[in-house]
């Protein structure tokens, strides 16, 4: 005896019809057993139906199959063999259950396939619902848990595909970052299962009403009511209020002001807004003191405009201090409204000279630095809002006497030398409510043998 060592070509299993439902009468299913290669002497693979690792049990989803055989002939890749599938109809929902189709064939290698036993009842419906139910549109990413809820329990799992976006007023990629599908599992004998997914809202500068994102589901064999995310608009309308005119002179008389609020960002409203206008809450001028109280008043933008007019009267009071040009704000509020304010110059219109006097003389032979009464004053008696500074300089021009030949002139608070031309290191304050403001200079007259005349110091 010659022993053979060659291995049989391996075989493999398929079936036709793949699937049958349990509510379908007895079916006709044929089995083909495929070698890779012919031999020349005929095999038969055995084929059996069923195991206890079936999601199917045999007699109890379907009638018991005997096992049988299919030839394959001397140099053929191929045979077939048939059974018959009687599926037993119920009312248990239990999915696609898998009916195995084994094969065994001597000195060979044969690989089975299976018959799915289709469900033909419905799983009891489910909802979905989502946690957070609306986000910002600032936010930051969101984790948005969906929860699918089933009217009852069964006794298998089945899986909840969540789609996000696909309703809605809220656009994907415009509004926030596309979401991909994804599915989670209702367990066996559970009536819920949650899935997440995170939520990227794109914020903009836009106005508008908040917008929904629709979630719907899909599960075999069974409804799913979706539910809806809200993407909340929290941008807030930027407003800018201008002035016509935009300053007054504090002399002139009682002045209409035109104020406009213009929508910087938005294009229109649906409805009508109302900003309300301030006069005067904040700025250097006082009210009451330097011009007549404003009150409060509205100002409408109309439904689909980009801007709204109001006006005011404002009255300057006229007064004999010099106080500077002041200013007073002109602000505004308004629901989802961020408004930004404009200035109201109060300019001035007070004026004044100043003078500098010199009470004193100074001689050759008088001591050093000696203290020279001086004083500054303004030519029309105005008094001063707020702390005036000049300058003390030591100037050479119209002077008949010489700097360091004649004499020395010497800040009066630093005492440092004033050379002709530069100005005290130091300022005179004019205080506020003051016309005038007295000093001391120290000078030093150098003596000489020269007969020259009285001489000025400028």
């Amino acid at each position: 005896t010659i022993v053979d060592d060659d291995v049989n070509p391996p075989v493999t299993l398929s079936a036709s019809p793949s699937s049958v439902g349990e509510g379908a009468s007895a079916t006709t299913v044929t089995v083909t057993a495929t070698a890779t290669s012919a031999m020349t002497s005929a095999r038969t693979v055995t084929v059996a139906v069923g195991s206890s690792n079936d999601g199917a049990t045999e007699g109890t989803d379907y009638a018991t199959v005997a096992d049988f055989t299919i030839t394959i002939a001397a140099n053929a890749t191929t045979g077939t063999g048939t059974f018959t599938l009687t599926p037993t109809q119920d009312t248990t929902v239990e999915g696609g259950e898998t009916i195995g189709v084994s094969g065994s064939s001597t000195g060979t290698t044969v690989t089975g396939t299976s018959v799915t036993l289709t469900d033909d009842d419905s799983y009891p419906a489910v909802s979905l619902s989502a946690s957070p139910s609306s986000v910002g549109e600032s936010a930051s990413d969101t984790t948005v848990t969906i929860t699918a809820t089933a009217a009852s329990s069964v006794a298998v799992a089945r899986d909840v595909t969540v789609s996000v976006g696909q309703t809605g007023t809220a656009t994907s990629g415009t509004d926030y970052e596309a979401v991909d599908d994804f599915t989670f599992t209702i367990a066996a004998n559970a009536t819920t299962g949650t899935g997440t997914f995170t939520l990227k809202p794109i914020e903009d500068a836009l106005f508008e009403d908040d917008e929904t994102i629709g979630v719907s589901g899909d599960s075999p064999s069974t409804t799913v009511t979706g539910t809806t995310l809200t993407l909340t608009d929290d941008t807030t309308a930027a407003v800018t209020l201008s002035l016509s005119p935009s300053s007054v002179g504090e002399e002139e008389s009682a002045t209409t002001v035109t104020v406009t609020a213009t929508l910087s960002d938005k294009s229109t409203f649906p409805d009508d807004k109302i900003v309300t206008i301030l006069v005067g809450d904040s700025g250097t001028a006082d009210s009451g003191s330097d011009y007549e109280a404003v009150s409060d008043f509205s100002l409408t933008i109309p439904a689909n405009l980009s801007s709204g007019t109001a006006t005011f009267t404002f009255t300057p009071k006229d007064d004999n201090i010099i106080e500077g040009n002041d200013t007073l704000t002109v602000s505004g509020t308004g629901t989802d409204l961020d408004v930004k304010g404009a200035i109201l110059t109060l300019t001035e219109t007070d004026t004044t000279d100043l003078r500098v006097y010199v009470w004193d003389t100074v001689r050759e032979g008088d001591p050093e630095k000696k203290q020279i009464q001086a004083s500054i004053h303004t030519t029309n008696n105005k008094t001063f809002a707020n702390k005036v500074t000049c300058h003390i300089s030591n100037l050479q021009a119209g002077a008949t006497a010489d700097w360091d030949d004649d004499y020395f002139l010497y800040s009066f608070i630093s005492g440092s030398l004033l050379s002709p031309g530069t100005k005290s290191s130091h300022t005179i304050p004019i205080n506020i409510g003051h016309t005038s403001y007295s000093f001391f200079l120290p000078v030093t007259a150098k003596t000489d043998d020269l007969v020259e005349g009285d001489e000025e110091i400028t």
